[in-house]
């Protein structure tokens, strides 16, 4: 809906579009429960790709912006909520394989 709504198109709009896509996919492998904890994982992994590459956007709008270039604010905002969304992704993922392991754990102790 942003990529509509913006008037200039340029190929960092459509990085949300990359990562959105295999998440879906990976969110679908998930649905079945054989195979949910490689689903999740492949989906973490790849909105860990996710942040990294909505953190290295932002780096380089700030760059831009400090130089005195013209950055387009509505695709360093769809990359900024797509960074947001990688990054809660991330830390849920995280904490639920981190009470996982421990359970794991304390099964095994």
């Amino acid at each position: 809906m942003a990529l509509a709504v913006s008037p200039l198109k340029s190929p960092v709009a459509f990085i949300p579009l990359m990562i959105g896509i295999p998440t879906l996919f990976c969110g679908v492998v998930s649905l079945n429960p054989h195979r949910r904890r490689f689903g999740m994982g492949l989906a973490a992994g790849v909105t860990a790709i996710g942040l990294a590459i909505g953190t290295s956007v932002a780096a380089t709008a700030l760059v831009d912006l400090w130089e005195g270039d013209w950055v387009n604010p509505a695709n360093v905002g769809i990359v900024f909520a797509m960074t947001t969304i990688c990054a809660a992704f991330v830390t849920v993922w995280a904490v639920h394989l981190g009470r996982d392991l421990v359970r794991m754990w304390n099964v095994r102790r």
